[in-house]
């Protein structure tokens, strides 16, 4: 019988790990930002949303109207939850609309 190796990894932990190293965490979960917020808001007020940025564990999201804004301004509360359960981590703490 074999013995097993102890310094195996799953394939999960080295992607992590690759992903650590060439610097892509941030992009990728600025992409999951965005997919979570189009599937909670839905399409339409995701397409009014121009930009969104991440700084400092504060999600800036620009609104193409004031109508919009103060729909997804309604929706504050869960959407952050929402956004950091898909993070895994409390990575943003609070959404500024513009």
């Amino acid at each position: 019988m074999k013995k097993r190796d102890t310094n195996t990894e799953s394939i999960g932990q080295v992607i992590q790990l690759m992903v650590d190293r060439l610097g892509l965490r941030t992009g990728l979960e600025d992409a999951r930002v965005k997919q979570v917020w189009e599937d909670f808001l839905g399409k339409e007020l995701a397409l009014s949303t121009k930009w969104m940025k991440i700084k400092d564990g504060v999600l800036f999201a620009q609104m193409k109207d004031s109508i919009t804004r103060h729909e997804v301004a309604m929706q504050k509360t869960a959407l952050l939850q929402q956004l950091n359960e898909s993070l895994g981590e409390k990575r943003i703490r609070e959404i500024r609309l513009m």
